[in-house]
């Protein structure tokens, strides 16, 4: 399958994570920022390796094996799409980089290119804080893979921060986990010299980690219709009606599962039958 060179972060949202780096000086301020131990060493190896020319015509028949036994070993499917370290049992999880020392028995998916998979053949589909990390076109691709392989009736669920939760860091008056957002924001993420203000917070977020489009809900539930999505339903972070899509985000990405209620937005929506 085509690789893209506009997505380079799919299913990565984890802060001065070695692993993730695409670009030798983004590997070099890591290493400026952070100690650089074995097990950071071992992690960044393993990440890059993955997409040089000897490595990827192995990790190339590797996902067509584990592909074709998840298709043979499941009749209801569920395809996670983005998965970092949150992976899933009983899913079929992708990664960008499929090699770590966490997240084993992931395949390689570039997101914004054609799935190796037939039409109508995933039940489920789920992606959670993944589409900002592509193009606005490139989330459309996604988008409009993710419609052709689901079954009619099949689901999709999409995580990804709001638009709307920056630009409310931006009030004159902040609840009380707003500010406490934007302290562990500036503390943890903010470059050295940059002031700790709701402004750097909101800079910072939509550049850092790859993020190159945010969303908010009028422009993601236009795309959805697009596409051909129906039923397009907002959700509260970890609830849904269907068994399936329940309790699924991540809250482990951050130290305060409130900050991932506040980031975050989700929808589910459904190919017609």
């Amino acid at each position: 399958m085509a690789t893209s060179r506009v997505a380079p972060y799919v299913g990565i949202d984890y802060p001065k994570n070695p692993g993730f780096f695409s670009f030798p000086s983004q590997a070099q301020q890591w290493v400026h920022d952070l100690s650089f131990n074995s097990s950071n060493l071992k992690r960044l190896f393993l990440s890059r390796i993955t997409q040089t020319k000897l490595v990827r015509p192995l990790t190339r028949r590797r996902d067509r094996l584990l592909i074709q036994q998840y298709f043979a070993e499941h009749a209801f499917r569920c395809l996670q799409i983005g998965a970092g370290f949150n992976v899933r049992p009983g899913w079929l999880n992708t990664n960008w980089y499929p090699i770590s020392l966490r997240n084993k028995g992931t395949i390689f998916l570039d997101a914004v290119e054609r799935f190796p998979f037939p039409d109508a053949s995933i039940d489920r589909i789920f992606s959670e804080h993944m589409i900002e990390h592509v193009p606005f076109n490139g989330a459309h691709s996604m988008l409009l893979e993710s419609f052709r392989v689901l079954k009619p009736g099949g689901k999709i669920r999409i995580s990804t921060p709001d638009m709307a939760f920056l630009m409310a860091l931006l009030a004159p008056k902040l609840t009380r986990m707003q500010q406490e957002y934007i302290t562990y924001a500036s503390v943890t993420f903010l470059k050295h010299g940059q002031p700790h203000t709701a402004l750097s917070v909101v800079n910072n977020f939509v550049r850092d980690w790859g993020h190159t489009y945010i969303f908010d809900r009028p422009t993601l539930e236009a795309l959805l219709a697009e596409v051909g999505f129906v039923a397009i339903t907002p959700c509260e972070v970890n609830e849904s009606d269907d068994p399936e899509l329940a309790g699924i985000e991540f809250p482990e990405r951050m130290p305060n599962s409130d900050f991932l209620q506040l980031e975050t937005m989700s929808y589910e929506a459904t190919k017609p039958a």
